[in-house]
């Protein structure tokens, strides 16, 4: 690893785990949406109960989203060969895959309208990757305002690149880049070794055990608000019974 090739891979790791957290957020919030007047009618008419339906829909979705989740990662792993091990890269991206979907379910069930659901999931994905990415020149991200912080949070795609960053940097000393010492401006100028970039970013501090144990906690979250929802929409004459 050089130091001029900290952006590269700063830049990779983070369009990974966009590519795979809109993807999962897009798939869950469509076929949420297309399902949602036949399970509507179909609660009304007592088949079974909202949490029926949510849990079918993590055993059913969830294994084939990690599945295509892993074959990118592992195509991406042996493509571009980043330090991360590839063993650790697709838990990641597994994870990230699982948060994103029950994001996407969340957003599904509490949406008044599937129409709703479908307009809201792209500009809150959108808002969520901004304030989870990380500038590839190294340059610490300013404090976001209130509103924005929260997001911040919630977002799998934070998480994810914040875990992935640190398994690739944390401990990485960089080798001398042939005729070039290195960045000559910016914030990765005379950076040497991967917790000085990682400390330019303002994660020196930051745990890959803390981002993980975040996008669990963003999972089952967002599945108890899923489910939540499901329960505060449930059908009219379907009574209390049919959540």
């Amino acid at each position: 690893m050089t130091a001029r090739s900290v952006a590269n891979r700063i830049a990779l790791l983070s369009y990974g785990a966009i590519n795979i957290a809109m993807m999962a957020v897009t798939k869950s919030v469509s076929l949420f949406s297309a399902e949602r007047p036949v399970v509507a009618r179909e609660r009304l008419q007592m088949q079974y109960h909202g949490a029926d339906y949510m849990m079918a829909k993590v055993i059913a979705e969830f294994p084939m989203d990690t599945f295509f989740s892993l074959v990118f990662g592992m195509v991406l792993h042996r493509r571009c060969e980043p330090r991360i091990s590839q063993g650790r890269f697709l838990a990641l991206l597994g994870l990230a895959t699982t948060a994103s979907g029950a994001l996407g379910l969340a957003v599904g069930a509490l949406a008044p309208s599937p129409d709703a659901a479908v307009t809201l999931a792209t500009p809150l994905m959108v808002l969520m990757m901004i304030v989870g990415v990380k500038n590839p020149a190294g340059v610490q991200s300013r404090a976001l305002p209130l509103p924005l912080s929260l997001i911040a949070t919630i977002s799998p795609i934070r998480w994810a690149i914040d875990a992935m960053l640190i398994a690739e940097l944390r401990g990485a000393t960089f080798e001398p880049s042939q005729g070039d010492s290195g960045p000559k401006i910016g914030a990765l100028a005379a950076t040497r070794s991967g917790s000085h970039v990682l400390d330019r970013l303002g994660m020196a501090n930051a745990s890959g055990g803390h981002a993980t144990k975040r996008l669990v906690q963003i999972t089952i979250g967002n599945l108890i608000l899923a489910a939540l929802g499901l329960a505060w929409q449930c059908p009219r004459g379907g009574g209390g019974s049919g959540a």
